[in-house]
């Protein structure tokens, strides 16, 4: 799948921010279809196999979707030392926040976090409230009781020592 990409600044640390974004197969994006704003795992990217069907079904539908990177992650820079962060919302809010500002204005902006992706994509809902600029999101496999989690063996052997 070919991506355009583009950059958008984090007004809190003024890193940038990554987003690959894929054109309905069509070539034009339309305002009649909501656009999926999606978060990849911990060491996804947008060429990730689940991120790239996600992709594949949803621009065939006619569809624009937007991956948003995860700092340092597909050779993204990190300029300063502000690498990535789970618990940091900033990312998301910026990026959502400029494709709230680009959709047409009954256009419905949908959110979908996998893993890691679906952490943060809830939390980032959360913490927001009614200032959200997504109009639903879904979270797929994302932690349900991390604090539960953090006692098992398996996740601080498997994961935890990424984070």
């Amino acid at each position: 799948q070919i991506y355009h990409r583009v950059w958008v600044q984090n007004k809190v640390d003024h890193e940038a921010v990554a987003l690959d974004i894929k054109f309905p197969s069509s070539g034009v994006h339309s305002t009649n279809k909501p656009i999926f704003f999606i978060l990849h795992g911990l060491n996804g990217g947008s060429h990730e196999e689940y991120v790239r069907e996600f992709v594949g079904r949803r621009t065939v539908e006619g569809h624009t979707c937007i991956v948003m990177v995860a700092r340092g992650l597909m050779d993204t820079p990190v300029v300063g030392w502000n690498v990535f962060h789970g618990a940091r919302i900033t990312d998301v809010e910026v990026s959502a926040e400029a494709v709230s500002k680009a959709k047409g204005p009954n256009q419905l902006l949908a959110g979908v976090g996998y893993s890691m992706g679906a952490i943060i994509i809830s939390n980032y809902v959360a913490r927001s409230g009614s200032g959200c600029h997504l109009d639903a999101a879904m979270a797929v496999s994302g932690g349900l009781d991390l604090r539960e989690m953090l006692k098992s063996t398996r996740s601080a052997r498997l994961w935890q020592p990424m984070l």
